[in-house]
């Protein structure tokens, strides 16, 4: 039986605009960034039984025990894109995934592999993390998402130094037919707020313009074809597009 292992999934935010000659250099800070991260939690990249890179990707896999130190290593994955941001081009901004399951020993995109990388693409995710970056531009790098079991495990026990659970909040998302549970988390952000954002945001009312009034189409066609009548000299008639009263014509008796 396969054995349960940690998931990690990162893929960079919107890297198709930035021009071709930005696409190699993003795709290679990120991986120098995720690697100065992890080290910093004493990981290494010979810890990972699986390692693959993605195009501007990255998903890997290490051992399930190793799960609370990878969770505190995606905080310090988005203060270090944080520091690259503030300084240097092009932005690194990144999608984040934790997730567990069994995986086989040998490489290839296996069910918990396939679930991470849904988890990266749900569309409530990025909605979130949308409106995170639109919301704050400067501050925005990095958001994680968690399955729920990464998320029952890690927060068993005092298994984090760096991350709170307090900092997540609850999403669902579609996939097909099957309706899936994940806690985000978006440094920066708190939970309220990434809650409000997942919320569906209601359609803006349409601008009504003054034409659009009942009658009111009506009455511009009255007044624009009303007729104006300049006389020189005497009147003894009147073309009028609307009359309201009496007409008289000559002199008025007296």
């Amino acid at each position: 039986m396969p054995v349960n292992r940690t998931v990690l999934g990162i893929d960079l935010i919107d890297s198709g605009s930035n021009p071709g000659y930005h696409l190699d250099v993003a795709a290679q800070k990120m991986r120098e960034l995720t690697e100065a991260a992890l080290t910093g939690r004493e990981i290494t990249r010979a810890d990972a039984v699986d390692w693959q890179h993605t195009g501007d990707g990255l998903l890997a896999a290490f051992p399930q025990e190793m799960l609370g130190n990878l969770l505190d290593a995606t905080q310090l994955l988005d203060e270090l894109a944080a520091e690259h941001n503030r300084w240097h081009k092009p932005d690194v901004r990144l999608r984040v995934c934790l997730g567990i399951g069994p995986l086989p020993t040998h490489e290839g995109l296996h069910r918990t592999n396939i679930d991470c990388a849904r988890m990266l693409d749900a569309p409530a995710f990025r909605t979130v993390l949308r409106q995170c970056a639109q919301a704050a531009p400067a501050e925005f790098n990095t958001g994680l998402i968690l399955s729920a079991k990464a998320y029952q495990d890690v927060f068993g026990g005092p298994y984090t130094d760096l991350v709170k659970q307090s900092d997540f909040s609850r999403i669902t998302f579609q996939h097909k037919e099957t309706e899936n549970t994940a806690w985000i988390r978006v440094p920066g952000f708190a939970a309220e707020s990434l809650t409000a954002f997942a919320e569906p945001q209601p359609l803006p009312e349409p601008v009504t313009k003054p034409e659009d009034k009942p009658g009111e189409a009506a009455r511009r066609v009255a007044a624009s074809s009303a007729v104006n009548n300049t006389v020189h000299g005497e009147m003894n008639g009147v073309q009028a597009g609307e009359i309201h009263g009496g007409v008289h014509f000559g002199d008025r008796r007296r």
